[in-house]
């Protein structure tokens, strides 16, 4: 049986920014919930043969609960980011320049990553409107 030497990995931590340059917490509030920014990405040997990944996310908590991330010179890891405020499985369907296909699951585990030095965090302005939880955007 064939498989992928990757891991599915999260982070409060932007990954493309190094540690050491004050990388912060992105925090949104609503209905006084903090909404984390979270990234959702892939490490591992076999990453230069990914086509893309097809990120699988809770349903009942997202507007567009799938999306799909091609592997891009900008975007070599497949990274999606998201805005929640708990954790749920994350599935991922990468599909390698072969055409195979592998799933991968995880348990979102960036909240043991939440610093407890309070100048860690960057609280944005911008609002959520209810009832909605906030959809995810991609990875610049």
């Amino acid at each position: 049986m064939e498989h992928i030497n990757l891991v599915l990995k999260d982070t409060v931590f932007n990954p493309n920014v190094p540690p050491d340059e004050g990388n912060k917490v992105h925090v949104r509030m609503h209905d006084d919930t903090p909404y984390f920014q979270v990234w959702l990405y892939l490490e591992g040997d076999d990453l230069p043969w990914v086509r893309g990944v097809k990120w699988i996310l809770d349903s009942s908590s997202f507007e567009e609960p799938e999306r799909f991330v091609p592997r891009s010179p900008s975007n070599p890891n497949c990274q999606l980011r998201i805005w929640t405020w708990g954790r749920f499985p994350v599935h991922a369907e990468v599909q390698d320049k072969r055409g195979f296909s592998y799933v991968l699951k995880h348990q979102m585990r960036f909240q043991q990553e939440l610093p407890e030095d309070n100048s860690r965090y960057e609280y944005e302005k911008e609002e959520f409107a209810p009832p909605e939880r906030p959809t995810f955007k991609q990875a610049l």
